[in-house]
């Protein structure tokens, strides 16, 4: 567990949100014009994690270099160029920002993905019993996170949008992971809405509305879904941003359930237009779009087995587990890449769990492997579908995520692997060099919980 210093965090804090205001503008704004092309991460690995600041990384004791090696500016494919999202900043500050649901504790966590330091944690309902599972980062940097016991909340990023409520001078918020507020006393948390549902996971962002010149971000919206034990369909939420207000509803009465209730709606994410996609957990499902203009909705079947869910920049739906399968709005098919097809050293299979496509047009998916510790990330090739790499962690990654240094994230889970939901890991993804942080309880997080998914389908790649 990372430690704290009350004394330290409270010029941290100043000078952090300071930085993170200016650079939060500038890196919105120039996403407006163009995305261009992410600098790798570089250095070369020796096998061993770096130590970050704060105490919670870990050697890894040989971990890192995977197989498969780096991969050239080549793999978009033939005339791509991807995204530049910035070599040291986010949408939401210095280091950026990556938000993991401890769903044991009924808590979300915010780390610092440059320093690994667990900067708060925070209650996601007031009984501390809603199991938030999915988190999502909007273009502003704020986190909403759904409850799968039903709840949706929103935590402001940036101290300088925390609102005083508590009757206490200054802003009383969390500062670490050992420093939970009781539920009325955090002042950083945005808003509650209370949902009356037995399963509430897939939640996304909307883009909201840019303002090019000074890169405000205004009208975000939030998606969620929410499904009850019953025969009645899934309601598929529309959100304002500012007071969790539902602006609209939509019930749909799914073609194909998969593996059914409390499954129908397991993830979900959105497009450049910000229409919102959602899968339903197994095989013999669907895939589903909702339109942000009028809530319209088409559905397609899912003849294979899924789990996690991202939409890349170029508008396509992923879907991970098993095969990596990438799906044609235009065309309404699917094409797998199927792991029983595929010969790469050490690759087994992909494993379940989240999936995301990096800058350079590779899925990120979780992997078995036959060496090691048997667990692994894995990147596929988003145009060819075959595997390019697979590096070497500790433990099963449950969520994946890319950071805005482009780094992979791997969320370990509750009741999976050894470390029991208590790690998440950074790796480099061209030495495979492994950094760990610890201090997660019960962890359950697949989403984009850093926003990189969101920033890059705000524009389309440059053709």
């Amino acid at each position: 567990m990372i430690k704290d210093n009350a004394g330290d965090r409270g010029r941290e804090s100043g000078r952090a949100n300071d930085k993170m205001a200016v650079r939060q503008k500038f890196l919105i704004a120039a996403t407006v014009p163009a995305l261009l092309a992410l600098t790798a991460c570089g250095g070369g690995g020796d096998g061993r994690a770096i130590d970050p600041v704060g105490g919670g990384s870990q050697d890894t004791g040989g971990i890192g270099g995977g197989i498969g090696g780096g991969i050239g500016a080549d793999a978009g494919g033939p005339g791509v160029t991807l995204f530049d999202l910035g070599s040291t900043t986010g949408v939401h500050g210095e280091g950026g920002r990556i938000w993991i649901a401890n769903s044991v504790e009924g808590t979300v966590s915010k780390i610092d993905t440059d320093t690994m330091e667990e900067l708060g944690r925070f209650q996601t309902r007031p009984d501390t019993l809603g199991s938030p599972s999915r988190t999502s980062v909007s273009l502003s940097g704020n986190v909403a996170v759904a409850n799968r016991e039903g709840g949706v909340i929103k935590i402001f990023n940036q101290l300088d949008d925390c609102v005083e409520s508590n009757g206490q001078d200054g802003i009383q918020t969390s500062a670490g992971g050992d420093n939970v507020l009781p539920w009325d006393q955090d002042e950083c948390i945005a808003w509650y809405v209370p949902m009356d549902y037995g399963s509430q996971r897939a939640i996304a962002w909307t883009k909201g509305e840019i303002d090019t010149e000074s890169g405000e971000v205004s009208n975000e919206k939030i998606w969620v879904s929410g499904d009850n034990e019953s025969d009645a369909g899934v309601d598929i939420m529309l959100l304002n941003g500012d007071d969790g207000t539902i602006e609209a509803t939509v019930n749909i009465i799914l073609d194909a359930e998969g593996e059914g209730w409390p499954y129908r709606a397991y993830g979900g994410a959105v497009d450049r237009e910000s229409n919102f996609w959602f899968t339903t957990l197994g095989g013999a499902g669907v895939i589903v779009r909702v339109n942000l203009e009028d809530m319209s909705y088409k559905q397609w079947p899912k003849n294979h087995w899924s789990y996690g869910i991202t939409v890349d920049s170029f508008g396509r739906p992923w879907t991970c587990e098993v095969s990596a399968s990438r799906f044609d709005p235009e065309t309404g098919t699917w094409k797998s890449g199927d792991t029983w097809e595929w010969v790469f050293p050490g690759f087994k299979e992909i494993d379940m769990g989240g999936c995301m496509v990096d800058g350079k047009n590779r899925l990120w998916v979780s992997a078995k492997t036959d060496f090691g510790s048997g667990y692994g990330v894995a990147a596929i090739d988003a145009e060819t579908l075959l595997p390019l790499m697979v590096h070497e962690i500790p433990d099963h990654a449950h969520g994946i995520s890319i950071d805005f240094e482009g780094n992979v994230w791997g969320v370990a889970r509750d009741d999976v692997g050894p470390s029991n939901g208590t790690e998440a890991y950074k790796i480099n993804p061209d030495t495979g060099d492994v950094q760990v942080f610890s201090g997660l309880n019960g962890a359950y997080t697949y989403s984009d919980m850093t926003g990189f998914g969101l920033t890059s389908t705000v524009n389309p790649p440059v053709l």
